[in-house]
């Protein structure tokens, strides 16, 4: 599907993309054949990615409402914002 979004990781060989099919990847460049991880979103089409300065942590945007925010050294999920709902809850 279509790619809304895209992010280096500070180490220059892992990025994501962000897809209409409310997914994320992870990918490597030293083996592009296939994804390292996929990460879905709840609703919508994944609009925006960001990786911290130190690559400890990535955001994943979708198009309404929430913010999921992960453990990058192992795509983990740590945390949820909903922001028109119920506000910050976490998984842990």
């Amino acid at each position: 599907d279509m790619l809304y979004a895209s992010a280096w990781h500070p180490d220059g060989y892992k990025f994501a993309t962000g897809s209409v099919d409310k997914t994320c990847r992870i990918w490597d460049i030293r083996k592009t054949s296939e994804s390292m991880d996929v990460l879905k979103g709840n609703a919508e089409a994944i609009r925006s990615l960001c990786f911290t300065a130190d690559g400890q942590y990535m955001a994943m945007g979708e198009t309404v409402d929430f913010v999921h925010i992960y453990d990058a050294s192992r795509f983990e999920k740590k945390q949820v914002v909903d922001f028109f709902r119920t506000g910050l809850w976490s998984i842990f």
